[in-house]
């Protein structure tokens, strides 16, 4: 039993989250997915049919390509945003030593 439930956290939350998108935007199969990344295919099943659950209460005239790709461009967003914040502070930095 104890087994089993350290298989339960195996994968970690981002990789379901890429595994799940992978599914929805490659348009193949679970099964075909699954195989590709070495999961079980009844895992990644479960996990795309929790996030399809998730986005039941979402705005459905997005498709789930399209809200991956969402969920994708608002990361980018936020990794910009942190990347742009250390350049002003390190312009700054270097700006006071140039004095």
């Amino acid at each position: 039993m104890s087994e089993q439930k350290r298989n339960v956290n195996r994968y970690t939350p981002e990789f379901r989250d890429e595994a799940v998108r992978f599914v929805i935007s490659s348009g193949d199969s679970v099964a075909d997915v699954a195989a590709k990344l070495g999961i079980n295919k009844n895992t990644l099943s479960t996990w795309v049919t929790a996030y399809n659950k998730s986005q039941a209460g979402d705005d459905s005239s997005f498709s789930f390509a399209q809200q991956a790709k969402l969920k994708e461009l608002e990361k980018q967003v936020k990794d910009l945003k942190e990347e742009n914040e250390f350049l002003k502070k390190a312009s700054a930095f270097f700006a006071r030593i140039q004095k």
